[in-house]
């Protein structure tokens, strides 16, 4: 059997194999190192991948490996040739399983909205800490967004991240059309140079997925008449949703919030990130911006005098759950466990993000929400990041300050109500 070592030349003990990434390689436990993993490639990586590979591993920084699967070192065979590289063992669910209704229903019933803007700041913060290293994430999607229990998150597949170090450019040869901005579909991944305004064309759809519960904001009513498709709609910047620019030929569904729910400064961001002229460098909102607008939308949210588990800004004219159960559509937090705390307590700790993830099984959700957005039928049912000792969520950042994770107060609940019935 075929051994390794790691840079140092201390042996790994491999033990068995806990999924596959695209097909590249296959990723393993240690057995002496619980807290890691390492990804073995299938064939020898060529010397522009282990350019890359060392290069993330330089950069890496302390916060940064708070909250992605970063490498962390590289996986030698006996002769010295690098075979892969390790990463942090990582946890938690795929964000859609967040902002899905029924599948959150299913893994955090008692979540209210105020869980799905945190998990969207950590999000922004997760973003932003990877661009203040250099990097691009280039292929966003939910596949690659992981969240605990506490609403942190961890970014995976960070080995296919763009990078770039004294002239030479390592790119990110893979994506999802749903989730590429418009400036670049129908071009091909490989070889694609991307920059970070295409990063945040993803970082909004992601923040924008989480706020409406699933819904894709290039998506709406009548949609498909004139044989648009969704990369098509989001290659002419066909924002359904702003109410700045309303669409002639489409409108957004009933079954869902509308744009007046939100503050006036999170509308502006979402129209920056997808109406015609995003797509000029630096014109989408970057990723601390949006972290600092979601945290002021937490601490500024009220609940339903009809239902307690209904949360939403206060600013709102009425509350969007509710016109949207009478308008006929699903009580979206139903199965939530009414529970009257303050939305975001004070404290500021920080937390990790990480795991493993399915571009096929990516691209098949990313298929199946289309067709559900579509306005088919919204799928009936309703629907956080977590460390061993969940923390409450923090007071809100000064605008220039350094966005971090942040866990979220209704993990605390939960952690609370299993202690006490312990």
């Amino acid at each position: 059997m075929e051994s390794f070592v790691d840079s140092t030349g201390t042996p790994l003990r491999l033990g068995p194999s806990v999924g596959r990434v695209g097909g590249e390689g296959k990723v393993l436990e240690l057995a002496d190192r619980p807290g890691l993993l390492a990804k073995l490639y299938h064939t020898r990586p060529r010397p522009d991948q282990i350019a890359k590979l060392r290069h993330l591993i330089r950069v890496r920084s302390d916060q940064v490996g708070r909250f992605t699967a970063w490498p962390s070192g590289l996986v030698l065979d006996q002769t010295g040739s690098v075979r892969g590289f390790l990463m942090p063992r990582v946890s938690g669910c795929e964000v859609h399983q967040v902002y899905h209704p029924r599948e959150r229903a299913a893994r955090f019933p008692d979540a209210h909205w105020d869980f799905l803007v945190h998990v969207a700041r950590n999000c922004a913060a997760a973003f932003d800490e990877v661009h203040r290293l250099g990097a691009i994430i280039g292929d966003v999607n939910e596949g690659n967004v992981l969240v605990r229990d506490n609403g942190t998150v961890m970014l995976i597949d960070c080995d296919s991240y763009q990078a770039q170090h004294q002239g030479t450019t390592w790119g990110c040869d893979v994506g999802v059309p749903l989730w590429t901005a418009p400036e670049l579909q129908g071009k091909p991944f490989r070889g694609l140079i991307r920059v970070r305004n295409h990063d945040l064309f993803g970082l909004a759809l992601l923040i924008f997925h989480l706020l409406f519960m699933g819904r894709h904001p290039f998506v709406g009513v009548p949609f498909g008449h004139d044989g648009v498709t969704p990369d098509r709609a989001i290659a002419e910047f066909k924002f359904v949703f702003s109410a700045s620019k309303p669409l002639p030929d489409l409108a957004p569904p009933a079954s869902c919030p509308t744009m007046a729910s939100l503050p006036g400064e999170i509308r502006v961001l979402f129209d920056r990130a997808f109406l015609q002229g995003s797509g000029n460098d630096g014109s989408r909102p970057e990723a601390h911006v949006w972290a600092i607008a979601l945290e002021q939308l937490a601490r500024s949210l009220r609940a339903c005098p009809q239902s307690e588990a209904h949360l939403y800004w206060k600013g709102a004219p009425s509350c969007p759950w509710c016109t949207v159960r009478r308008n006929g559509g699903p009580d979206f937090f139903a199965a939530a466990t009414i529970n009257a705390v303050p939305v975001l307590p004070k404290a500021v700790p920080q937390a990790p993000w990480r795991g493993l993830s399915s571009r096929f099984g990516s691209l098949r959700r990313a298929v199946v929400a289309g067709t559900v957005l579509l306005g088919v039928s919204w799928l009936s049912g309703l629907g956080h990041i977590q460390p061993p000792q969940p923390q409450p969520a923090p007071r809100a950042l000064p605008v220039n300050h350094v966005a971090k994770p942040l866990h979220h107060a209704t993990a605390l609940r939960r952690h609370h109500r299993r202690a006490h019935q312990k």
